[in-house]
């Protein structure tokens, strides 16, 4: 890399995209898209996101959908919930207002893009986009997935699989929780949404006017997780929350499903889940009784086109970054191997 790129264990998570043999890296700290040769290692280019101007992406770009290499999606924080189509030279092309007046509330239904590798999906003229939300008023009513459509720019939220229907009010609020994951698989016209804390992957071929249930459990994670004691209204303020959330470690002891990927290339999909710290070690730590946290594991699932598990390989976090580096190629999954202190390599390893 350059002096100018980090790796997504400096800058957020990024994200990472093969396409016709090179690999897009969402660079955040320097605002620009890096694009490397897939054999070589070699920057072939960099496309600049424009801060303001008429070519202006937003102030802070945080995930991307690349279609083609002139038809890359960006979405910035905090730049009105609008996502921006541009060019291999940074020029936007379009623009799209993901805010969705809300005629029963008199408001609107929003939220936020989640960076990661299920942002955003593409099927047809459509534009399926993961929303991030902590109303309960919002995902009581819709699911936490929106449909943009690129030709008249109309916006469409479907009703179901909500969002941890019957146990939403006990799930602490933590992003980590409440960001799905959403992909495609265009040769048999498939759209699949995941839930973090949902065994099951929902697949619909209609863009869920209807949708199958397919439960994939992954045996490192418990039948049930972990949950609030009671419902979130019933806290006393905000001290008997927080407090709550520390005592139990729910960021630490709850296992959860964080990437969902279809490899076009395999038929295949790839699941990567958290598996969960032990309560035990969780409590000695918090008491003193012990010194550290053991390292984060990860889980990664391959599932075929029919929907079963083939296996389950778990991963170390000291080895390995699979929370932001992960992406597809005609060899398989990658994930982006740890470098400790240099800041001057991103090294992949296939996820065999």
């Amino acid at each position: 890399m350059d002096s100018n790129t980090a790796g997504p264990d400096f800058s957020q998570e990024g994200g990472f995209v093969y396409k016709d043999g090179r690999v897009y890296y969402l660079n955040v700290l320097s605002r620009e898209i890096k694009v490397f040769d897939f054999k070589s290692g070699e920057i072939v280019s960099s496309i600049g996101l424009e801060r303001a101007g008429p070519n202006s992406v937003g102030p802070e770009p945080s995930a991307f959908f690349l279609h083609t290499k002139d038809s890359i999606f960006i979405y910035s924080d905090f730049f009105g919930d609008r996502v921006s189509l541009i060019n291999s030279k940074g020029a936007v092309l379009s623009r799209f207002d993901l805010s969705k007046p809300d005629a029963n509330e008199g408001g609107v239904l929003g939220g936020v893009v989640p960076s990661g590798v299920g942002s955003f999906t593409l099927m047809g003229s459509s534009l399926f986009v993961s929303r991030s939300t902590y109303s309960l008023k919002i995902l009581r009513r819709v699911m936490p997935m929106l449909k943009l459509n690129l030709v008249d720019k109309e916006l469409e939220y479907k009703s179901a699989p909500l969002l941890y229907s019957g146990f939403l009010d006990r799930v602490p609020q933590y992003e980590s929780f409440l960001n799905p994951d959403v992909t495609s698989d265009n040769a048999r016209g498939l759209l699949l949404i995941s839930y973090p804390l949902d065994h099951a992957i929902y697949a619909s071929d209609d863009g869920f006017i209807s949708f199958q249930k397919h439960n994939l459990k992954s045996k490192y994670l418990p039948d049930k997780p972990t949950l609030l004691p009671k419902p979130l209204t019933e806290f006393k303020g905000s001290n008997e929350y927080r407090e709550t959330l520390q005592n139990y470690g729910f960021g630490i002891t709850v296992g959860y499903y964080k990437s969902l990927l279809f490899n076009k290339y395999r038929n295949t999909y790839y699941r990567v889940a958290i598996i969960p710290h032990d309560a035990k070690e969780f409590r000695d730590y918090r008491n003193g009784t012990r010194d550290k946290l053991s390292s984060t594991l990860y889980v990664v699932m391959t599932i075929n086109e029919n929907f079963e598990v083939m296996s389950e390989k778990v991963f170390s976090s000291k080895e390995l970054n699979l929370h932001g580096g992960l992406f597809m190629s005609p060899e398989g999954l990658w994930g982006l191997k740890h470098q400790g202190d240099n800041e001057d390599v991103l090294e992949f390893e296939l996820l065999k």
